[in-house]
């Protein structure tokens, strides 16, 4: 009698687990299955899915900058691997650098050895790389040689950044602003209005005004690094058939900057000879090009130059 009713629980329990693992299985079954969306690039010059490329290409769609207060071409590198993007003065001049690779040089006729792109449209200046981002679509960045797609200019690798283009799905609009440190405001829209099935325009803006700056000016006893931007863009797409979509974009960008200067350390001691590392800083010391540091402090520094970065870009493409 025991052992029958031993066998009789244990058939019991084997079918209520059998019940219970068919019912979380219709339940799984029942949940929606999520799919990863394909990522669509043109790092080689057509559209293609990122699995069929056979490139190192990082990608960050224009949602995900925007999320990530992706505002300037610096901030790119926060969250690209090997990308490393930094000024050679405070606001002005960027370096890129891919991989260890790149060009660092104040001049603004130089060529950099990391070629950027914006709408497949080569940036040859450095100067030409300190422009605010908005309204995109998304970045790509290429890291290692692009010689054979993008020029001599592209040793270290290249980045693109493309544009948000317009859309005939419907009327759509945005409009963002914020303020931050150094009484820093900004605004920027976007509209987007397609006229037919085939053509659409869209129109994009942004502005930034900063009123206080970084570094402070004893004499003048004001502080300097204000800046003021202006970026816009006007856009028409026709797309008659899947063989012709034509695309007119004009662009203005205007940049006035009060770019800051770094502090210059003395390379040689009177009269002539190298400098100890104890000397940079000190009244003792001087510089190769006749600056003398006279009051002994190194965060502090004199200079007699216009430090206004005036930028202004059109383009039409």
């Amino acid at each position: 009698m025991t052992q029958q009713s031993g066998r009789a629980r244990l058939v019991a329990g084997v079918g209520a687990a059998a019940l219970m693992m068919a019912g979380a299985g219709l339940a799984r079954a029942a949940e929606p299955v999520t799919e990863l969306e394909a990522i669509t690039i043109t790092a080689q010059k057509r559209a293609q899915d990122t699995l069929d490329v056979g490139l190192n290409v990082a990608v960050i769609s224009g949602a995900d900058l925007a999320a990530r207060r992706v505002t300037q071409v610096s901030d790119l590198s926060a969250f690209t691997p090997n990308v490393d993007i930094k000024e050679n003065m405070p606001g002005i001049l960027p370096v890129v650098t891919i991989r260890g690779v790149g060009l660092n040089d104040f001049s603004a006729t130089n060529n950099p050895s990391a070629g950027v792109y914006v709408d497949e449209v080569y940036l040859s200046s450095l100067a030409l790389m300190n422009f605010d981002l908005f309204d995109l679509e998304r970045m790509e960045a290429l890291k290692g040689p692009q010689g054979t797609l993008y020029g001599r200019n592209s040793t270290a690798g290249a980045i693109n950044i493309l544009t948000a283009r317009p859309t005939f799905g419907g009327v759509e609009g945005r409009v963002a602003g914020g303020y931050g440190d150094y009484k820093t405001g900004e605004l920027e829209g976007m509209v987007n209005v397609p006229l037919s099935d085939t053509f659409a325009l869209r129109l994009s803006g942004k502005g930034v005004r900063q009123d206080e700056g970084f570094f402070f000016n004893r004499k003048t006893n004001t502080d300097f690094g204000r800046r003021k931007v202006g970026l816009g863009r006007l856009q028409a797409r026709w797309a008659p058939s899947d063989d012709l979509d034509v695309l007119l974009k004009l662009e203005v960008q205007k940049f006035r900057s009060q770019a800051g200067a770094p502090e210059f350390f003395g390379l040689l001691t009177p009269p002539g000879a190298p400098a100890s590392l104890a000397c940079p800083g000190s009244p003792g010391c001087t510089d190769f090009l006749g600056y003398r540091d006279t009051d002994g402090d190194p965060f502090r520094g004199e200079y007699s130059v216009d430090p206004a970065y005036d930028v202004d870009q059109r383009a039409a493409t």
